[in-house]
């Protein structure tokens, strides 16, 4: 949503650098990553997204206010598609910690959050055992994307070895090994829902920052339980 996410590729370049490299300092670690000035007054894009990262920092401090939660991440690579009964899906297979601030050079940087390791989504983890009607995939659930190699081409193939050889049955989309991210297209309910197939699972290009909550992943084994 627009309150509360932001497309990476909405700053492509915003620093005359294509949205992809952002991702790749992310995942390479470097400390700080500019995204785009807080004002630009020749760029209404910029100007733009610079607003929705305010929204988003404003959310992210009255959650941490009101309830303890930091739910602030980068969401890549996206899952889309429908399970066997025909529930459909589009949510993040990972989940990076970031932190959100403006620099000395007045412009909006992320970094990544310490404190919070990198992981496997585990909402969808969780929905793909029940709606699919197969075992929960607990090793995959327990993996730190932490300790994967930084390099992000080494990074995407280590990603690709490790779904190959999970139960997830999900298609890794050739485009994910392109240097480049693509735009995260909106759709209403009938048209999502007819253009894909049931049963069937890919990955897209996509990076978001934003809120997402984590709170259901605290109560996973009681899920499981159930």
């Amino acid at each position: 949503t627009k309150s509360q996410d932001l497309d990476l590729h909405d700053l492509d370049f915003a620093f005359n650098e294509p949205s992809f490299e952002i991702l790749k300092s992310f995942i390479e670690e470097n400390k700080n990553i500019p995204l785009c000035k807080v004002i630009d007054h020749s760029d209404a894009k910029t100007n733009e997204a610079s607003k929705r990262l305010k929204n988003i920092q404003r959310r992210n401090s009255f959650l941490y206010e009101e309830r303890g939660a930091q739910d602030l991440y980068l969401g890549w690579p996206f899952v889309t598609g429908k399970f066997m009964d025909g529930t459909s899906v589009r949510c993040p297979l990972a989940f990076f910690p970031i932190e959100l601030s403006i620099d000395s050079k007045n412009q909006w940087i992320i970094k990544r959050k310490k404190d919070v390791l990198s992981s496997f989504n585990k909402n969808f983890l969780l929905a793909y055992s029940y709606f699919n009607n197969v075992n929960f995939d607990e090793e995959l659930s327990n993996i730190t994307l932490d300790d994967i190699d930084k390099d992000i081409t080494i990074f995407k193939t280590e990603l690709y070895q490790l779904l190959k050889n999970s139960s997830l049955e999900i298609h890794f989309n050739q485009n994910l090994f392109n240097d480049k991210l693509e735009s995260f297209k909106n759709y209403k309910k009938d048209e999502y829902d007819s253009k894909h197939d049931i049963g069937k699972l890919k990955l897209e290009n996509n990076a978001v920052i934003g809120i997402f909550p984590q709170n259901s992943s605290y109560l996973f084994q009681d899920y499981k339980q159930l």
